[in-house]
């Protein structure tokens, strides 16, 4: 891990239709501990990728879905659509729900949620989260 291995790895997923939004989270993030593969890598090759995280963070759709078969714990959100029609109940993914869709969501709520996520307990992330 880049830098000391004080902040977690991040990986970015998903198709061309996310490169707009590639650039404001490269910046947020500390790009030395972010690698985006958006738009470049195949549909198998990313769940490949997904297959070897540790903690998966997306929205609803087809990547969840491959965390969720894969078994990579992580957090969903959901938007519109209510979470107990698509999130299967073997699943391990906390969901975040908000009926106006996921652009509703504020990034700060989303932020609790991972540092109080179970699967985070003793992670590199709970050191962010003591005062």
């Amino acid at each position: 891990m880049a830098g000391g291995g004080e902040f977690p790895e991040f990986a970015l997923v998903g198709s061309q239709n996310g490169l707009d939004y590639v650039e404001s989270v490269m910046t947020t993030l500390d790009r030395n501990e972010a690698t985006s593969y958006v738009g470049a890598l195949t549909l198998r090759q990313t769940a490949r990728a997904i297959a070897d995280c540790d903690f998966f963070l997306g929205t609803d759709g087809g990547l969840m879905h491959c965390a969720i078969a894969m078994g990579v714990p992580g957090i969903a959100i959901f938007g519109k659509n209510p979470p107990e029609l698509y999130l299967p109940p073997q699943s391990d993914m906390q969901v975040i729900y908000d009926p106006t869709g996921v652009n509703s969501v504020q990034p700060s709520i989303v932020a609790e949620a991972i540092l109080n996520n179970p699967w985070m307990c003793g992670s590199k992330f709970s050191k962010f989260n003591e005062h």
